[in-house]
């Protein structure tokens, strides 16, 4: 075989193991990358199963927040019957009971000064009895 044969053929085989010994590089940096992919995907996956772990619980407490809104709502409604009601009892007493116990507690004064003129003209009157005559 001529040199310059034995010369290529050498060449080519370095050629044919630098292009294998890259291709092994290529394919060992594709496998990590792949790696990292999936483990990404798991760790992706973890999350979103997470996220919809928080959802759900989200959407629990919305339940339970607006079953509270509701009942608040309607102790709310309650509340306000009760105070218009008592509105309508102040009022009736005030119409009803203050009135009557207003008239009643004037009579009473009037009574009491009237009682209170004659006890006074009482007492001036036997008072002035023994002074009048001078003559015992």
């Amino acid at each position: 075989m001529p040199a310059v044969v034995q010369v290529a053929i050498v060449g080519l085989s370095v050629a044919l193991i630098a292009l294998c010994i890259v291709t092994i590089r290529t394919l060992s940096r594709f496998e990590k990358a792949m790696d990292r992919v999936g483990t990404t995907a798991d760790h992706l996956g973890e999350a979103i199963t997470e996220a919809r772990v928080v959802a759900h619980e989200a959407h629990e407490v919305l339940e339970v927040v607006s079953d509270a809104a509701s009942r608040i709502q309607r102790v709310t409604t309650r509340f306000e019957g009760l105070s218009e009601r008592a509105l309508s009892v102040s009022r009736t007493v005030i119409e009803e009971v203050a009135a009557p116990v207003g008239m009643a507690a004037a009579v009473v004064r009037g009574v009491r000064s009237g009682l209170g003129l004659i006890a006074s003209r009482l007492t001036h009157a036997k008072e002035a009895k023994p002074n009048n005559g001078g003559q015992s």
